[in-house]
């Protein structure tokens, strides 16, 4: 309530807000299925065998894709290295002939969680404020902005090249390598895929603002 008048805001207005559309109706939900267990998913790290349900050995697809659920619909307080819960359920739906799943109504049941379980954090907050003020009309100020999240490079690993050895080639995030193998390289790679790309920039980053 504010000013006497109380609000509410049910899933239809909800997904409206967010803008999503009527097709999402004919999508599954997540939270309809078992939570997936490693052995399920471990296709999608680099050794099967050693699969630990941490995102450092993941392949740089699912590696990225999980940050950007981490960041979008699906955000984590905590431990951000461990996959758990029905993220892994939501990974598994970008592999081949995953299906489709509502997107909003996986969100709504995430944030119900969140908001009846006491032990967790609130990582829904921003969403939370989101909606208050397009339903009250009332605009907060805030102590900060909130940056667009930005996708970790991913560059191939060569290993070392030895009598009789061959190019192994393993996805490693940019930002876990020492920036003095990088050097002048990435810069003129910089200036390439600025050149090709620079135009596409800005409406790249648009589509990840709510």
């Amino acid at each position: 309530m504010t000013d006497g008048r109380h609000y509410q805001v049910d899933f239809i207005i909800f997904s409206q807000i967010l803008g999503f559309g009527e097709e999402h109706r004919g999508y599954t939900y997540i939270h309809d299925e078992p939570r997936a267990e490693i052995h399920d998913i471990s296709y999608m790290w680099r050794d099967r065998r050693i699969a630990d349900g941490k995102r450092s050995g993941l392949h740089s697809f699912y590696y990225i894709l999980n940050n950007l659920i981490r960041n979008t619909i699906n955000p984590k307080d905590g431990a951000a290295s461990d996959i758990n819960g029905y993220v892994r359920n939501v990974l598994a739906r970008f592999a081949l002939g995953g299906d489709r799943f509502n997107v909003p109504r996986f969100m709504w049941t995430e944030l119900r969680f969140a908001v009846e379980d006491g032990r967790r954090g609130l990582p829904y907050a921003p969403y939370l404020m989101f909606m208050i003020e397009r339903v009250t009309g009332f605009y907060f100020l805030k102590d900060r902005m909130h940056t667009i999240y930005k996708i970790e490079k991913t560059q191939l690993a060569i290993a070392t090249q030895g009598a009789g050895s061959s190019h192994a080639h393993v996805d490693i995030p940019e930002s876990s390598r020492s920036r003095s193998h990088r050097g002048g390289k990435m810069k003129k790679f910089g200036k390439w895929l600025k050149a090709i790309f620079g135009k596409c920039t800005y409406a790249a980053d648009r589509a990840y603002e709510i």
